[in-house]
């Protein structure tokens, strides 16, 4: 019965229009939607990407300040070193300094005059 019905036939044929229509539409729009797409993965993939490197970074940088921290305390202890050996010849030498003049002034009592 519906299929000898003119007006079943006319809506089947806007329907199959109708379909055919946005299948048009929509293979037209697949290039700029896939193109869209691509832009969007690669910008998450970008972001991704520098989250990661900017991680990276920052551990680093911790590093960096660790290793940097640990040279610096070795400098340090270095120099404190050298201060220490240098105030140890300081104090030295000046004794010897004071023994020599008393050695001196002794020997000079006892053989010259």
């Amino acid at each position: 019965m519906l299929a000898a019905d003119p007006r079943f036939d006319a809506f089947k044929q806007d329907v199959l229009a109708g379909f055919f229509a946005q299948s048009k539409l929509a293979e037209e729009a697949r290039a700029s939607e896939t193109h869209a797409a691509t832009v969007i993965q690669s910008y998450y993939r970008m972001y991704v990407v520098r989250r990661g490197l900017r991680h990276l970074n920052e551990k680093a940088v911790v590093i960096q300040k660790v290793y940097r921290a640990r040279l610096a305390k070795k400098e340090h202890k270095r120099r404190l070193q050298q201060h220490v050996i240098s105030l140890r010849v300081k104090y030295f030498n000046a004794h010897a300094t004071c023994i020599q003049k008393h050695y001196r002034a002794f020997m000079s009592r006892k053989y010259k005059h």
